[in-house]
């Protein structure tokens, strides 16, 4: 049986879901999704993620990690435990997660890792990471 309708007021609250039936994308690329942030942006009057707003994406978040941490940009995002790849990834996942408002699903799928991996490497090695060392997007 179906919902009923939602009642809809000026000022009400909506709480909106945002996924595929069998939690297919919904999305047909970033382009996709950046457009939906900027209606959902324009009808609720709130900011977007800063990184998304200063037209960051996840490759370029990548590109930037690897001059950072003086390794090729490919090797950011294939699985191994070296110590700088190790914390390049963790850098990437904290500001994919913070600044582009991914999931940890969705960077987990990026980099090859499980949700609580990415969710470990962003809060606690990436973000201690970019304190210690003064790391910014900006170059």
């Amino acid at each position: 049986m179906p919902r009923q309708a939602r009642i809809d007021a000026p000022g009400a609250l909506h709480h909106i879901i945002c996924r595929g039936i069998e939690r297919r994308n919904i999305f047909k690329g970033n382009t996709d999704r950046n457009r939906f942030l900027e209606r959902l942006d324009f009808v609720s009057g709130k900011h977007l993620p800063s990184g998304t707003a200063k037209g960051w994406t996840l490759p370029k978040i990548t590109e930037r990690v690897s001059e950072i941490f003086g390794i090729e940009k490919d090797q950011v995002v294939v699985a191994g435990k070296q110590p700088d790849r190790v914390r390049a990834r963790s850098v990437l996942a904290y500001w994919a997660i913070r600044d582009l408002a991914l999931t940890a699903t969705e960077v987990g799928k990026y980099l090859g890792l499980s949700k609580s991996a990415v969710s470990r490497a962003a809060a606690s090695r990436g973000q201690k990471l970019i304190v210690d060392q003064f790391l910014s997007l900006q170059a």
